[in-house]
């Protein structure tokens, strides 16, 4: 069994002029690409398996991260379901001339493991050894299949535990967004 710490990974960006927006601090998109690829090196950590992003199911952005800076990223792996593996992930800006660290971003990535046939394959258990770890979060993770009401939610695309395949590149996959109150959700080639 993997444990929690195992899955640990702390990786740095420097924030170069190429990484960043109209108001010389780095792009959000930028960030959450990063955060992407080291939540996905976590995620492969437990599996012991290729991972791919099903969903970024948090992503507060607190403060900017100018020109200059490093972006320090921490992700390790919280919780564990049948082929899927939730990521916290939080980003720091640090400078690099005294390390000094604040707090920028904080999100919750949910990835799945894959075979050689890019199908969804089971993960091991996540061990939580300790205190520390507890505190953290770690903890077998079961979707919850029911609505408020009591119904079975039926699922569409690709969710955390789908039996079917996974697309085989992002553009394929569906995005949840709120809009105007109500949850719809938008395909990469922008179809509702």
């Amino acid at each position: 069994m993997v444990s929690l710490l195992d899955t640990y990974i702390e990786n740095r960006e420097r924030v170069q002029p190429d990484d960043t927006n109209n108001y010389d601090t780095a792009h959000g998109g930028n960030v959450a690409k990063w955060m992407d690829e080291v939540g996905a090196m976590s995620a492969m950590r437990l599996a012991g398996n290729p991972c791919v992003t099903a969903s970024i199911d948090r992503l507060d952005f607190a403060r900017p991260i100018p020109r200059g800076d490093t972006c320090v990223i921490e992700s390790y792996v919280y919780a564990t379901g049948r082929t899927s593996v939730r990521v916290r992930l939080r980003a720091f800006r640090e400078t690099p001339e005294t390390g000094a660290r604040e707090l920028t971003t904080e999100a919750t990535f949910v990835f799945v493991a894959l075979d050689e046939d890019r199908r969804p394959t089971p993960v091991p258990d996540l061990a939580v050894d300790g205190e520390r770890e507890e505190e953290a979060g770690g903890r077998r993770w079961r979707p919850n299949r029911t609505s408020r009401t009591g119904r079975p939610v039926r699922r569409r695309g690709p969710s955390p535990d789908h039996a079917g395949t996974v697309p085989a590149t992002a553009f394929e996959a569906t995005t949840r967004v709120v809009a105007g109150g109500r949850l719809i959700r938008v395909r990469s080639n922008g179809r509702q």
